[in-house]
């Protein structure tokens, strides 16, 4: 079974991601040539990505296919405003 998911940007020049089951359980993603990542079924589908780094654990197949494709989420914790004005130009709060 393939799905073919669309790619990340709008950008032209970027493939789609397809899907190939590449085992019972194991689906392998491609973007051209290069391989894109995994989803592996063990109790729950765990998605990672080309350097093999797990992106999520999901409950179904397609939110682990999708979440390889969306845009990355921001990582750590937001930095707090200062209350104090750095420069006199400054309005943050």
């Amino acid at each position: 079974m393939t799905t073919t998911l669309p790619p990340r940007t709008a950008d032209a020049s970027t493939s789609p991601v397809t899907w190939h089951e590449t085992a019972p359980g194991m689906w392998t993603s491609r973007t051209g040539k290069d391989i894109a990542g995994a989803v592996q079924l063990v109790g729950t589908f765990i998605t990672t990505n080309a350097r093999g780094d797990v992106v999520g654990t999901f409950d179904t197949l397609l939110q682990a296919q999708a979440a390889l494709v969306a845009p990355p989420a921001p990582s750590g914790r937001p930095r707090p405003h200062s209350r104090h004005r750095l420069l006199p130009w400054s309005h943050r709060r």
